[in-house]
């Protein structure tokens, strides 16, 4: 074990993968982030003795590129105790972040609220970028010979995000409503699956519970809350809504230029069906084209556009 490394009594301790999450997700990160963040660290990382000789440039050479998600990783691990001696009240960032587009960002990205909640990896790209992304093109391509050699190595959560946008938009949701409620969807899904393996508990739903006088859309077997703002519904998690904004620039960040060979593709496939027949069978067919991630949770996978395409020959 490196001299600089925690050394109390469990420091060899492998931790099982639930209290690993519960470490990310006390942190601040959502549940689609930490299962992310696990898919690349966990292996390497999975001891309290390792976890304490992190920093933010290992975590940046372990393709955790967010600068926020980094040190908020750095953060929860500080919180769980496990700190190597000697390193006293060192910031939890030992190395400089990395240089950004402007220094008000970087200022406000390094020292964020408490109250601030955390939503996704992409939400700081749009803050950075600014009104760059206020058209919401993902600029499709719909040429089927195009799309049959493109493929993507990605993680399940903007694989769900990007198909349930894909979704909403064929039951005439708008393209800024679409983008608000696939982000509480996947969230939705995050959260379930959090429960099954003990890292929340069942009270967790409550963020997404539908009250007798709340309008809701029924979604691939979820029931996201709606609000109105703007003329323009919006989906809604802890009471407040949700904005496009969210869910764009996850998926920007994570299919970076295979983001139109994506949508095009599941759009193909969306309109091979009817809204109806889509809403009853689109978790089904996500099962079908999702990447394939070993069993391990949030670790990436390669996904193809010839899988998405292929689905559309299953109709009678």
């Amino acid at each position: 074990m490196p001299l600089s490394a925690y050394d109390g009594p469990d420091a060899l301790n492998k931790i099982a993968l639930p209290a690993f999450l519960k470490v990310l997700t006390a942190a601040e990160l959502s549940m689609p982030d930490a299962m992310s963040i696990a898919g690349k660290i966990y292996k390497s990382h999975n001891t309290p003795a390792q976890l304490s000789t992190l920093s933010n440039a290992s975590l940046e050479s372990l393709k955790i590129e967010n600068k926020d998600q980094r040190k908020r990783i750095l953060a929860g691990i500080k919180k769980a105790g496990w700190r190597a001696p000697g390193r006293g009240k060192q910031s939890v960032i030992s190395t400089p972040p990395v240089a950004g587009p402007s220094v008000r960002f970087m200022k406000a990205a390094s020292t964020p609220s408490r109250k601030r909640k955390r939503t996704d990896d992409g939400e700081e790209l749009l803050r950075d970028r600014g009104t760059e992304y206020k058209s919401f093109d993902f600029e499709e391509i719909l040429d089927e010979k195009a799309l049959a050699s493109k493929f993507v190595v990605v993680n399940r959560a903007p694989v769900m995000t990007a198909w349930a946008t894909v979704v909403a938009e064929r039951l005439n949701f708008k393209r800024e409503e679409a983008l608000s409620i696939a982000s509480v969807y996947t969230e939705m899904n995050a959260t379930s699956k959090g429960i099954s393996l003990g890292i929340f508990d069942t009270g967790k739903n409550a963020d997404y519970e539908v009250g007798s006088a709340q309008p809701f859309v029924e979604l691939m077997g979820r029931q996201p809350v709606l609000k109105t703002e703007g003329g323009e519904w919006r989906g809604v998690t802890k009471g407040g809504a949700v904005e496009p904004e969210v869910a764009f620039g996850y998926m920007r960040k994570s299919f970076r230029h295979t983001i139109g060979s994506v949508i095009g593709g599941m759009r193909l496939l969306a309109e091979a069906f009817s809204p109806d027949e889509l809403n009853k069978e689109g978790f089904a067919l996500y099962t079908d084209f999702r990447p394939n991630s070993g069993g391990e949770w949030g670790q990436r996978g390669e996904m193809r556009m010839s899988t998405i395409l292929a689905l559309r020959r299953t109709l009678p």
